[in-house]
């Protein structure tokens, strides 16, 4: 891009010397690129608002056998107070879905079809046992990741891609923490405070998290260093000078509550939920 940028800057620079005209007020490269971002724009709108379509699309068929599954629905929205705000169909990701552990415990049985309230428990304790294993999965994955930039980036071109990389791990870490979160809230809905909260236990934002530099040891350190300097970076970057990688925050693990970085107590907590009954 930039190299056809400066060619057709050129251009227009020797049109102007050898017409004598006066140059645009708008440089053309300038222009087209408008233009171009423009049509980018309306193509990334396009596609949100067809996303938006396809979303509303599958609202409504599961409202329309929603009543088959949820027969008191209805009724028991009606009945509350302050009234639930009415469908925004021109929003449809704020649409409320409703399942039975939207509603509460009391209610559930008169508005649920029989057997339904037992599946969807099955359901999101599969997902939840789910969630976290593929947790378990993409810490070590950042984790080795994470290690073999240490040892064998030599460039600041291969920083700067295995950072993409990381940022993609990242990513998907938080996305299967979400579905954790989601599994284990319905749960709670659905069975009230119990011993299943010792294997199933809440997920607090700092229980994923990553080593930082007081976690790591004195090797671990100098290899960040080295990382660093490949990096651009000083040496003795300050934590608020680095970002959640940081460089300081290496090796992603996940614990319930010591905060300490322990990678086992995920295993362990993997282990006891192949068990639970």
């Amino acid at each position: 891009m930039a190299n056809v940028m400066k060619w057709i800057s050129e251009e227009d620079h020797e049109r102007v010397v050898n017409n004598s005209a006066a140059g645009l007020q708008v440089n053309p490269a300038a222009f087209l690129l408008v233009g171009i971002k423009i049509e980018e724009s309306q193509e990334v709108a396009t596609a949100l608002q067809w996303q938006c379509t396809l979303l509303l699309g599958k609202i409504c068929k599961f409202h329309n056998i929603q009543g088959q599954y949820m027969p008191g629905l209805l009724q028991w929205v009606a009945r509350q107070h302050p009234l639930l705000p009415a469908r925004n169909t021109a929003k449809p990701e704020t649409i409320k879905i409703f399942l039975p552990s939207s509603v509460p415990t009391a209610d559930q049985e008169a508005v649920c079809a029989l057997g339904l309230v037992a599946q969807e428990d099955q359901l999101c304790k599969a997902q939840a046992e789910d969630a976290l294993r593929d947790l378990q999965r993409g810490l070590q994955t950042r984790t080795f990741t994470h290690k073999f930039k240490c040892q064998h980036l030599s460039s600041q071109g291969m920083y700067t891609k295995s950072h993409l990389l990381l940022d993609g791990i990242e990513a998907g870490i938080w996305v299967t923490a979400g579905c954790y979160w989601a599994a284990q809230a319905a749960l709670l809905a659905l069975r009230g405070p119990g011993d299943w909260e010792r294997v199933l236990q809440v997920l607090q934002k700092e229980d994923v998290m990553g080593m930082n530099k007081r976690l790591m040891n004195e090797e671990e350190k100098e290899d960040n260093k080295k990382v660093w300097v490949l990096a651009g970076l000083s040496a003795d970057s300050k934590d608020d000078e680095l970002d959640i990688f940081g460089e300081l925050e290496a090796n992603c693990s996940l614990q319930f509550g010591d905060g300490r970085g322990n990678e086992n107590a995920v295993l362990d907590l993997v282990h006891n939920t192949t068990v639970w009954d």
